[in-house]
C-alpha cells in the first residue's frame, strides 16, 4: 500500500512564512489606513470609562505615567534615526530597496527597533484610559499586523542579502531587544536627522493624549474642559512640529549631508531597513 508524501515541518513552516509575507505585501498598501480600525474598542473604550479609582487627581498621575511609555518609544525611534546613515530608504506602499546591512547599534539588538519604538507610543495611548481589555486587543491587533509587515520585509530581504542576512538574524532577536548584543554604531549621532525626521511623531504624541483627556473630562464629567498641563503639553509639541516643518521645508538647516533623506516616503508608514553605506 503506497502512501502519499507528506510535506516536512520545514515545508510546512516555509509555506505558512510565504503565506504571512503575501498578507504583509497585502496590508504595507493600506497600512496607513488599517490601524483606524482601532478607533472602534477605543471609542467602545472611553463610552464606558470612568476615572482611575474614581479619582480625577490618580487618572491625571496615570496619564503622564502613559506619557512617559510613548515617550520611551519616541526617544528609540530618536535613537535609531540618528544613525541612519545614507545610501539608504524606507519601505513605502509601493516598492524595497536597500543597499546593505547594518548590524550595529540598535539593529544589533533586535531587527525592528522602530517598530519597537512605534508599539510603545501606541501603548502609552490605549493603556491612558486605565482599560486592560483594551490594551489586549491593541497588543493583539499589533502583533497580527506587524508580524505580516515583518514577514514581507524579510522575505525581501533575504532573496537581497541571502546568507548575510539570515546569519544575523539567526543571532538578533526579531522585536524583543537584547540590549547585550548591543555595539557602537559605524556612524556619529545627528540631532539634525532627528528634527528632519521625528517631528511628526511628537505632534502626534501630544494631540493624542490631550484628545484622551479631554475626552474623559466630557464622558465623566458631562463638560467640554481643557485642562491647562495637557493643553501646554500639546502646544509645546505643536511649537516644535510647526518650526521643525518650517525649518525642513523652507531652509538647509536640518539637511545633513551623508544621511538618510525620507522625504520620498510618508514619515507616518516609513520603517527604516537595517541598512548602512555598502563597504
Amino acid at each position: 500500500m503506497s502512501h502519499s508524501p507528506t510535506p516536512s515541518l520545514d515545508n510546512e513552516h516555509n509555506m505558512i512564512v510565504r503565506r504571512m509575507a503575501d498578507e504583509g505585501q497585502w496590508i504595507f498598501r493600506y497600512r496607513s489606513v488599517l490601524p483606524l480600525l482601532l478607533i472602534l474598542p477605543a471609542a467602545w473604550s472611553m463610552a464606558n470609562f470612568r476615572y482611575l479609582g474614581d479619582s480625577h487627581e490618580l487618572q491625571h498621575l496615570w496619564g503622564w505615567c502613559c506619557v512617559a511609555v510613548s515617550f520611551a518609544g519616541y526617544l528609540l525611534r530618536m535613537a535609531t534615526v540618528g544613525y541612519v546613515p545614507g545610501g539608504t530608504s524606507g519601505r513605502n506602499t509601493r516598492s524595497q530597496r536597500a543597499d546593505s546591512l547594518n548590524t550595529t547599534g540598535w539593529y544589533a539588538t533586535t531587527r525592528n527597533p522602530l517598530y519597537l519604538g512605534n508599539f510603545l507610543i501606541g501603548l502609552g495611548w490605549v493603556a491612558a484610559p486605565a482599560d486592560l481589555l483594551l490594551v489586549l486587543v491593541y497588543v493583539g491587533f499589533f502583533w497580527l499586523y506587524y508580524e505580516r509587515v515583518i514577514a514581507a520585509e524579510e522575505e525581501y530581504l533575504i532573496s537581497k542579502f541571502g546568507r548575510e542576512y539570515t546569519e544575523w538574524a539567526a543571532r538578533t532577536p526579531v522585536f524583543v531587544p537584547d540590549v547585550r548584543r548591543w555595539c557602537k554604531p559605524n556612524m556619529t549621532f545627528s540631532l539634525r536627522t532627528v528634527f528632519r525626521r521625528e517631528y511628526s511623531a511628537l505632534m502626534l504624541i501630544g494631540l493624542v493624549f490631550w484628545i484622551i483627556d479631554t475626552l474623559q473630562h466630557l464622558v465623566v464629567e458631562r463638560r467640554l474642559y481643557f485642562d491647562v498641563s495637557w493643553t501646554a503639553f500639546m502646544l509645546s509639541c505643536a511649537t516644535v512640529y510647526f518650526v521643525m516643518r518650517f525649518l525642513k521645508k523652507n531652509t538647509t538647516l536640518l539637511d545633513v549631508t551623508g544621511r538618510v533623506d525620507f522625504d520620498r516616503f510618508e514619515p507616518s508608514v516609513a520603517e527604516v531597513y537595517p541598512l548602512s553605506p555598502a563597504a
